[in-house]
């Protein structure tokens, strides 16, 4: 409630009790998203008494009143580096671990074709590349959730609080998707670690045949 600009915990009960129909979180997505709408909602449904209460909630001792425009304005406002980093890596960490899967999964799927399923019809390396793409996708919509669930529980990899004004924003847009690239490159990487184990038949020397001059 303190992000409304509320005067403490004594005006934010009042609020409450005036609103008690909606929930602190819902109140404060309203607000954040269009405080002059949500000011208009909810004045109308109030009556005499709990509009006085409402009033009460947004005064402050000297008899200015808060204006709902103070958290239209910090809706609107361009996020903090700190803001725009912490969307950044929030974006960043879930890819590491899409690109990393990604990779794995279709380098150790088409190799297993190639030796298998491909060395029976004759299929070309792309060929046995492709259908393990398609196994590493099919893997991917299982683990996908389960990725960004565990990314979550990191509390330095969670998206600060933003309007949804805030997130529409060129700067928000730009820094989740450099996060998203930068995450999916270092997750690609770690993902060809199967190659250091996967013997290369191009690298096997060939024996050459002398040539003899008749």
């Amino acid at each position: 409630m303190t992000t409304l600009g509320f005067r403490g915990l004594q005006y934010s009960r009042v609020f409450q009790r005036a609103c008690s129909s909606i929930t602190g979180s819902e109140l404060r997505a309203v607000v954040l998203d269009d405080p002059e709408a949500a000011g208009k909602a909810l004045r109308a449904s109030l009556n005499a008494d709990q509009q006085a209460l409402f009033h009460r909630a947004f005064t402050a001792p000297g008899g200015s009143t808060h204006q709902l425009n103070d958290a239209s304005a910090s809706s609107k406002a361009v996020p903090g580096r700190a803001a725009l980093f912490t969307v950044a890596v929030a974006s960043c960490v879930p890819f590491i671990g899409f690109g990393f899967l990604d990779n794995f999964i279709m380098i150790i799927a088409g190799e297993q074709i190639e030796a298998s399923v491909g060395v029976r019809f004759a299929l070309s390396t792309m060929a046995a590349a492709g259908l393990g793409n398609i196994v590493s996708d099919i893997a991917g919509l299982g683990f996908a959730d389960v990725i960004e669930a565990q990314a979550r529980k990191l509390s330095w990899c969670r998206e600060p609080p933003l309007s949804n004004i805030q997130k529409s924003m060129y700067s928000t847009r730009a820094c989740k998707v450099g996060g998203s690239v930068v995450g999916i490159t270092v997750g690609g990487l770690l993902g060809l670690l199967p190659l250091l184990w996967i013997p290369n038949p191009s690298a096997s020397p060939v024996a050459v045949q002398p040539v003899v001059e008749e």
